[in-house]
């Protein structure tokens, strides 16, 4: 709901594309502090605790959305959510040490898809909010702010369903460290585990350059009129509607490819996606170029990373506190989601994209020589 609004929000503050990076950078920097945090407080004082503070950190990041008098409030706001977003590292720690080994991809790929669903369904509730425009007090909800007040709300519920609904996860015996792609001596653990953190902030970093760039380049390449929120809202909504298929294709897909080769075609799809959204002639980018080059970079190959990168890390950690090691590997996604979009702002256009697909390709190759001298 706030990504597909975003960019146009900010423009409507008097701030640029280069702003909007910023935005985004400070969301995943709140990510990164947040996910360390209540990483460290599932460890301590297991989900329930760390999931509240989660959440009330939320509700007060959104209010703070939501009044948006100046673009250095959305700043703020964004980095308060991001903090708050650090959830993630609880969910995420929670699947790994409640699951095992076996059935782990497939949830991990379920908990991908519920992000998607809620990314695709509030999209597209975005589209009837750009009519909404009227005042409770001195409060303005309209096209932009009514994303924060919803989010407000949603949370608010969330957090007495959490108080009297939510009991702490059971968590399963220690099992060796294991993973499709690393197994071995200590030297492969630490090269394994070294691997999933620099995909984790590839592949995050990818989506970022995406979420800060997706917006202004569909608006250019449509020639859609600036102020037209409902037509970017259509467009996350379709590309979030396709990562929800793939999600839920991925425990199906591991059935016929082996998870390291699965996981080294799905950063070739990032790549490539990126070297479709490179303008080869001057400020030229074709329809078919953009949907072709959102779709592997957005809808099919982070799907497919995303599951395969956090399931396989966990199998890697073995006994190791899952609390911490997802905020760790979570962290490096956020620094990838802070460098992609500051870089966008000093580098061009086709800078951008093509340093996306080199990361993208680099990740397949160390992918498939690690799975190599393994043998």
């Amino acid at each position: 709901m706030v990504v597909a609004t975003l960019y146009l929000f900010l423009r409507s503050l008097k701030a640029d594309v280069g702003f909007t990076g910023l935005v985004v950078g400070a969301f995943s920097l709140g990510r990164l502090i947040g996910g360390f945090t209540l990483g460290f407080i599932f460890n301590k004082r297991g989900a329930k605790t760390a999931l509240l503070i989660a959440i009330v950190i939320s509700i007060i990041g959104n209010a703070l959305f939501s009044i948006g008098i100046n673009k250095y409030l959305i700043l703020v706001s964004r980095f308060v959510v991001g903090f708050g977003t650090g959830i993630l590292s609880i969910t995420r720690a929670g699947i790994s040490a409640s699951t095992s080994k076996l059935e782990r991809s497939r949830y991990f790929a379920w908990c991908g898809a519920v992000q998607f669903i809620g990314f695709a369904l509030v999209a597209g509730i975005a589209e009837p909010l750009s009519y909404v425009n009227f005042h409770i007090g001195l409060l303005k909800v309209d096209e932009f702010t009514s994303g924060g007040y919803i989010l407000t709300i949603a949370n608010l519920l969330l957090f007495f369903l959490i108080v009297f609904a939510f009991s702490n996860l059971p968590i399963r015996p220690n099992e060796e460290s294991s993973a499709g792609v690393v197994l071995g001596s200590r030297t492969t653990y630490i090269m394994g585990v070294s691997l999933f953190i620099f995909l984790n902030f590839v592949a995050r970093g990818c989506i970022a350059l995406m979420e800060t760039i997706g917006a202004p380049l569909y608006i250019d390449v449509w020639n859609i009129e600036v102020n037209e929120q409902k037509h970017t809202a259509r467009m996350f909504l379709i590309l979030g509607i396709v990562g929800i298929v793939v999600y839920f294709l991925v425990s199906y897909l591991l059935k016929l490819i082996r998870e390291k080769f699965l996981l080294a075609l799905s950063f070739i799809l990032i790549g490539t996606g990126a070297l479709c959204l490179i303008e080869y002639q001057p400020e030229t980018l074709s329809q078919a170029q953009f949907i072709s080059g959102t779709l592997l970079i957005w809808s099919i190959g982070s799907p497919i990373s995303d599951t395969i990168v956090l399931s396989s890390f966990s199998k890697v950690l073995g006994s190791k506190p899952q609390g911490i090691w997802m905020a760790v590997i979570g962290a490096a996604g956020s620094v990838g989601r802070i460098c992609f979009p500051l870089l966008s702002t000093f580098l061009s256009h086709n800078a951008n994209f093509i340093l996306c697909s080199i990361f993208a390709f680099l990740s397949s190759v160390l992918i498939l020589f690690l799975a190599i001298i393994r043998k």
